[in-house]
């Protein structure tokens, strides 16, 4: 069984290719909503069983009643939506379809609100940086996009919208928690010399291997003892959820987008004040990024959740009515990444895209391949 083959990644390069061209229609602002919409949702929507999570979503949602929430399903809002489903009498490829229709509602309302006329070029990176969320992590998308939705009132200084919102998103998925305190933060003026200081440094540390979560962490949660502590220091002590990140493209495209971002942050601002919250955001991924290089697993599951800002910083920079310095070149840059990265993250057997509407494997023939793949490589 090959697990790993470039013509795993062509349907997802085709659905970059299809956004791509939606943003060079020469039509009016809302075809290219209903455009992007159907898109997305025959793409993401009608999809088989495909990539990671489907595994444990299918017999959660088949083995829940219409009335009972397995115990397993811990957050009540995502529970009531398998329910309301299964009330309606949708099966699971039904309960997919609606679940990306709500995430489509909840992107198409922040792609107007933060990025207007450069909107499908929101949905282009999305798919790059977050693909992933999307297929893999149906309740943690939806309390991130809640979360980004609810942006604008930590600008308009309106704690309890902003409360109300993430409250909603708790009850999708609990590391939503996390959200609360950059209402007090995101919105601050922070030093640009100070941000670019730990920026070099950290990558400094980050090129001579120096891992400064082991460095700090495994003494205090030794010194500290109890079973959260024992848990995190199994993780730091893994080598599969402690591999530290290397050189790579990846490392290159922090490096540009650091110093982009660095540059023209007054001119983002200048062009609305809201994007103070996403550049602020920027700098702290970037610099999660660096500093806990050597602890995969949070990169995985914490620091990725701010990956949002390329949604929206990306192509305000890149297609600005004030152009960038080397403008075609950094263009070119952002879409050969672009590229690359889409294929890193889908050249896999578990994304051998099939879709309902035009055929699709058995969900015992993916468990299969799904359980060869995870016994082969973990």
């Amino acid at each position: 069984m090959q697990f790993h083959n470039f013509i795993f990644s062509l349907p997802y390069l085709f659905i970059l290719f299809c956004f791509l061209t939606v943003n060079f229609l020469r039509c009016t602002i809302h075809r290219k909503y209903l455009i992007s919409g159907g898109i997305f949702i025959l793409f993401f929507g009608c999809r088989g069983f495909v990539g990671w999570d489907w595994y444990s979503y299918y017999e959660i949602y088949n083995q829940t009643s219409d009335l009972i929430i397995q115990k397993y399903s811990t957050e009540p809002c995502f529970g009531f939506f398998m329910v309301g489903c299964k009330i309606i009498g949708l099966d699971y490829h039904g309960f997919v379809l609606v679940s990306t229709c709500f995430d489509f509602i909840l992107l198409h309302l922040i792609f107007k609100l933060y990025l207007s006329k450069y909107y499908a070029w929101g949905f282009f990176f999305f798919i790059v940086f977050s693909m992933g969320y999307e297929i893999d992590l149906m309740r943690n998308i939806k309390a991130l996009l809640l979360f980004i939705y609810s942006l604008q009132y930590v600008y308009r200084k309106k704690i309890t919208y902003f409360l109300f919102y993430n409250t909603i998103a708790i009850g999708f998925h609990s590391s939503a928690i996390l959200f609360f305190p950059l209402y007090f933060l995101l919105n601050r003026d922070i030093n640009k010399r100070l941000i670019g200081s730990l920026f070099v440094i950290g990558n400094l540390l980050f090129i001579c291997h120096i891992g400064i979560v082991k460095l700090i962490l495994l003494p205090v949660l030794t010194f500290m003892g109890g079973v959260y502590s024992m848990m995190l220091i199994n993780y730091l002590d893994s080598d599969l959820f402690s591999q530290p990140y290397g050189l790579s493209f990846g490392f290159v495209e922090r490096i540009v987008t650091f110093f982009l971002l660095y540059k023209y942050a007054s001119r983002l601002e200048q062009k609305s004040c809201i994007n103070r919250l996403f550049i602020n955001t920027a700098y702290m991924y970037l610099l999660l990024m660096v500093y806990c290089s050597d602890f995969s697993i949070f990169i995985d599951r914490v620091a990725a959740m701010f990956r949002y800002f390329y949604w929206i910083l990306i192509p305000l920079l890149l297609f600005g009515k004030e152009r960038i310095s080397y403008h075609k070149v950094l263009i070119s840059f952002y879409l050969f990444f672009s590229i690359s990265r889409t294929i890193a993250l889908t050249d896999t057997i578990l994304y051998d895209y099939d879709n309902i509407l035009t055929g699709m494997r058995t969900f015992y023939d993916r468990k299969n391949t799904w359980e060869h793949f995870y016994i082969n490589n973990y």
